[in-house]
């Protein structure tokens, strides 16, 4: 399998929408491409080899949480819930504020983020990529939607 600059840097912004950061979405990217190497002639699906890369990028990514109990650290934090209801689109933050609530997300919530905004896939199109079914993923993103809503502002003038 051949790849060209735009799609690792495709995989890496795959790798970075689930990691949160850019140290541990260059190693996945790395662990994956060794992955991958390692198959050798079990080579992926001819017509949609970057699908397969990031499939088996993001199957790396949750041995990785599995193995250092990650998801179970973030899934501790309580979330607060509010009644308002906004989409996503009508929220304005800035870039300070994106940083942040950013870190705060589970790595599911980066990973349908990342789909969502970046790659510009529908909910459909969202659920038959994570394999569930439709009505998760639709509640997944009402919890998303409130818990973005709730979190406090977050100012990096006022930590100065």
């Amino acid at each position: 399998m051949r790849f060209n600059r735009a799609n690792l840097n495709r995989l890496f912004q795959y790798a970075y929408a689930l990691t949160g950061e850019r140290e541990q979405a260059a190693d996945l990217v790395q662990d994956t491409l060794e992955k991958l190497l390692r198959r050798g002639r079990m080579a992926p699906p001819a017509d949609s080899p970057l699908a397969f890369a990031k499939r088996t990028l993001r199957n790396v990514f949750y041995d990785h949480c599995r193995h250092n109990e990650v998801i179970e650290r973030h899934q501790r934090q309580p979330t607060v819930e509010m009644d308002g209801q906004r989409s996503l689109e009508d929220m304005v933050i800035d870039q300070d504020q994106l940083a942040h609530i950013w870190s705060r997300l589970q790595p599911q919530e980066r990973e349908l983020l990342y789909l969502w905004a970046v790659e510009g896939r529908t909910i459909a199109e969202i659920a038959d990529h994570l394999e569930i079914p439709k009505g998760t993923l639709l509640s997944r993103v009402h919890r998303l939607r409130q818990r973005l809503q709730s979190e406090p502002r977050h100012d990096a003038r006022e930590e100065r």
